[in-house]
């Protein structure tokens, strides 16, 4: 495997691990939301 391939591999991995992250978040905040109506 070529030292490019490798990058663009990491490259890839880590934009994937970056819009998960982006999802859980939102996920989170839409809990934290829904949470605080059902409170308040």
């Amino acid at each position: 495997m070529t030292l490019e391939k490798l990058n663009l591999i990491n490259v890839n991995f880590r934009q994937r691990v970056n819009s998960l992250n982006r999802c859980v978040k939102f996920k989170n905040s839409n809990l934290h939301f829904q949470g605080a109506g059902l409170g308040g």
